[in-house]
């Protein structure tokens, strides 16, 4: 047999392992405590196939013989034929023209060796090939990656062969993971039956699941991997897809240059900028230390804890209802969008597909490359956008205190006490103890962050759900007794669709259950407004036709088809005259993309706007009833 010494530079190879980063730290204690126990390497095999050992024996001495002649025409020759060139040729084909047996200088001739080299060998010497040869220059490797039962194989005969050969470790870091099983834990085995193959799961649900799957898993130990565990992700995986659709949704007509410097944002945003820059700071650290589950765990708890349970929650009034030019409205606008454009960034390596998606939708700056997200840099954590110490501990107490509520509400709804959170006045009983550390959120309006009708502070002992988070804070739940207006997305218009049939204003507009998310026709329309205007209108077949005599007579109609659909600017601009107002020159019929209205309908739409009969929306799309009775304001004004 073959042998390389190892008790030779046993020391240096121990000695290489501290300029290695170990992922897990655990694997230089293993490789270290292998290295000082192993014996000498026997590195030959007697088989039929593999790498030849580039030895001869002299037929006259019958002693070995391998010299750098030797092994330069061995070498030169693999190069041009491959290995097997050892097999087929001669040994005087291999050997350098008129070679002697250095030993004994016999001529008559010689045998190849016949054993070949151990594959661990082999794959030891791919750094040489890989990094020497075809990449001259990258030598050490960054990472080696392999399951954990490479230090006693490709780990330790990588290591050993740099040592032996250049000195040091081949690479700088060494990364070692588990095993794919199966969801009970089992090794997946044709016989069992029990694999699980990327294409059969990537059309249930997406090539971007098994990303995530990849790198939500701890991989320093066995994954597990089965159908059920792919559903949970992918709740995981519509949770962060959601919180983007929605910052999306609500970045429509944002331009980042124009972007709310951080100094002058409003508390709140602040506060969601300033939690940004820790995302970024911990996700670049666990991506720096291959912690993938780390990073991805950190950007879904972003995303629902801090964004869509709170952040995003709180500023929707002002993202829908506030004017698009208001300093309230563009500064939540440029949190959310610090926040995307960030979040997109980190999320890329794991979820490229989503990441690019959501990059080519999102606006961006001149100084970003809009192709791809790829194309641009990781963000990095700005010290310039945190919060001070004291400001970071204010906003920690309210935090605590919504929790509290939070808790008493749950409680509240499930004694029917309440509905909605809006439905309720909530009463902070603030004991003795806890006042000092409660006065700097005296001046704090805690009713929009809590997301209630009402909320006061009151010093002193009280009925109520005792706070678990605040100590000595006490909540009590009660109905509101505020006029109620549910500004919520699926909600808001109900209560002024009831009233509009109490007043006699929906009845018999149409012959089918009325669907708020069905487009209302210029009939509907017409007879509503005739109706609100003191006009009494016929039923059956003809049950429009008063209403759209006076329609015309008023100006609101200009003899258009009646069952074609109402667009949002048409339906301003017939408030606007039906008001007595001049609008310029346009057919009310003609849709949006057909000749050139925009000028006229944007008028129309300001003036709705200014003069409370229609929520700030965008024109064009086809008039709904929710946005006809947009808070309960365009038919009764």
């Amino acid at each position: 047999q073959w042998f390389c010494s190892v008790e030779s530079f046993k020391d240096e190879a121990v000695a290489a392992c501290d300029n290695v980063k170990w992922l897990p730290a655990w694997g230089k204690d293993r490789m270290v405590a292998m290295i000082r126990d192993r014996a000498d390497w026997c590195i030959s095999r007697q088989r039929r196939w593999g790498l030849p050992i580039p030895v001869f024996y002299c037929a006259d001495c019958g002693k070995p013989v391998c010299t750098p002649e030797t092994i330069e025409k061995v070498s030169r020759l693999f190069g041009e034929h491959g290995s097997n060139i050892w097999f087929d040729a001669e040994a005087k084909e291999l050997l350098p023209d008129g070679f002697t047996c250095p030993h004994c200088g016999g001529s008559t001739g010689f045998t190849k060796e016949t054993d070949t080299l151990d594959g661990w060998f082999d794959s030891g010497s791919t750094h040489i090939a890989s990094m020497l040869l075809d990449a001259p220059g990258v030598w050490p490797a960054d990472v080696y990656l392999e399951g954990g039962d490479q230090y006693r194989g490709w780990f330790q005969s990588s290591l050993l062969t740099g040592v032996a050969v250049r000195g040091d470790a081949p690479y700088r870091e060494v990364l070692t993971h588990g095993w794919t099983v199966d969801g009970e834990g089992r090794v997946m085995h044709k016989s069992l039956g029990n694999g699980i193959a990327p294409g059969d799961i990537i059309p249930k649900y997406g090539a971007d699941i098994i990303r995530l799957w990849a790198a939500s898993a701890d991989y320093t130990q066995d994954m597990r991997c089965s159908d059920n565990i792919f559903k949970q992700l992918s709740d995981k995986y519509l949770k962060i897809r959601n919180t983007a659709r929605y910052i999306l949704g609500n970045l429509d007509g944002f331009d980042p240059a124009e972007s709310v410097a951080f100094a002058d944002m409003l508390p709140l945003d602040k506060w969601a900028v300033s939690r940004l820059q820790d995302l970024i700071e911990r996700v670049r650290t666990a991506y720096d230390n291959y912690e993938f589950h780390t990073a991805t765990y950190a950007i879904h708890n972003f995303c629902v804890v801090e964004m869509s349970n709170f952040y995003l929650d709180v500023i929707k009034d002002r993202l829908y209802c506030d004017s698009r030019e208001s300093l309230s409205r563009r500064s939540a606008q440029t949190a959310i969008y610090q926040v995307l454009d960030a979040m997109t960034r980190l999320l890329a390596p794991v979820l490229c597909f989503t990441a690019d998606e959501i990059w080519l939708a999102m606006p961006h700056t001149e100084a970003e490359d809009a192709r791809a997200v790829a194309l641009n840099d990781m963000p990095e954590a700005n010290a310039a956008l945190r919060l001070s110490e004291s400001e970071e501990a204010h906003w920690s107490k309210v935090m605590r205190v919504r929790a509290d509520v939070n808790k008493a509400l749950e409680l509240a709804r499930a004694e029917k006490l309440i509905g909605k959170p809006l439905d309720a006045r909530v009463t902070l009983y603030v004991s003795e103890a806890a006042a000092e550390p409660f006065v700097e959120l005296e001046s704090e309006d805690l009713a929009p962050l809590c997301i209630v009708s009402e909320l006061k502070i009151v010093h002193g002992a009280g009925e109520g759900v005792r706070g678990e988070n605040f100590d000595g804070l006490t909540v009590h739940v009660e109905p509101s007794a505020l006029p109620f207006v549910d500004v919520s997305v699926n909600a808001w218009y109900y209560e002024t669709v009831k009233a509009a049939y109490e007043a006699g204003l929906m009845n018999g507009v149409t012959d089918t259950e009325f669907a708020p998310n069905a487009p209302l026709t210029r009939a509907m329309i017409w007879t509503i407004l005739a109706r609100a205007s003191g006009v009494e209108t016929e039923g059956g077949a003809t049950w429009y036709a008063k209403a759209q005599e006076w329609a015309v007579t008023k100006g609101v109609s200009d003899g258009e088809d009646p069952m074609g659909n109402v667009t949002r600017e048409q339906l301003v601009t017939m408030l606007w005259r039906l008001n007595g107002s001049e609008v310029m020159t346009g057919y009310i019929g003609n849709y949006i993309d057909t000749g050139d209205i925009s000028e006229w309908a944007n008028q129309a739409m300001l003036w709705a706007v200014q003069n409370g009969r229609v929520l700030e929306c965008s024109l064009g799309y086809y008039i709904q009833p929710l946005v006809v009775f947009a808070l309960g304001a365009v038919i009764f004004k």
